[in-house]
């Protein structure tokens, strides 16, 4: 019998609350899910793609506070007085890291493009919106995105692999 018995693998909201705590308590997915009595990690990103009963805006928002939680970390790193400097850059490069993809619009680079040849110039922004984020995160559960995908291909390409149920 393989497989990880005994794991609840059916959404509760108590499940659901217990995550997005820890979460927004700086923990990572990963480390929340270890203990058995909890849900395997994938099993939660599902539950947060599909929106079980509500739950994508409560795991974002988790995402968002830890996400803060790092940006105040980076400050402390930063003012902390220790003799392992390049290990603390690390630390910090890799917080900022992380800010500027999960939330772009705060701590990203701004990435427009300018559209001439009318009276005005118009900039766009190019930032992914929730949905395509959700969406892409769908597709690579499904296997159907590697990291060498256009960022702007919506998997539409009727000559690729779709993987199965597509």
């Amino acid at each position: 019998m393989a497989g990880e018995r005994g794991r609840p693998t059916v959404y509760t909201p108590e499940i659901a609350a217990r995550v997005c705590a820890e979460m927004a308590a700086g923990k990572s997915l990963r480390k929340i899910c270890e203990p058995d009595d909890m849900p395997d990690e994938r099993t939660v990103r599902r539950w947060a793609i599909n929106n079980v009963e509500g739950f994508a805006p409560q795991y974002e928002e988790a995402v968002r506070l830890k996400a803060m939680k790092w940006a105040d970390e980076v400050v402390d790193i930063a003012d902390e007085k220790t003799k392992d400097t390049k290990r603390a850059r690390l630390r910090v490069d890799t917080r900022k890291w992380l800010l500027s993809k999960v939330l772009p619009k705060v701590y990203g680079d701004k990435v427009t493009q300018v559209h001439e040849g009318g009276d005005k110039p118009v900039a766009v922004d190019v930032t992914l919106s929730r949905v395509e984020v959700r969406e892409r995160m769908a597709r690579i559960l499904r296997g159907t995105m590697t990291g060498t995908d256009d960022p702007g291909d919506t998997g539409n390409d009727p000559g690729r692999d779709q993987g199965e149920g597509s």
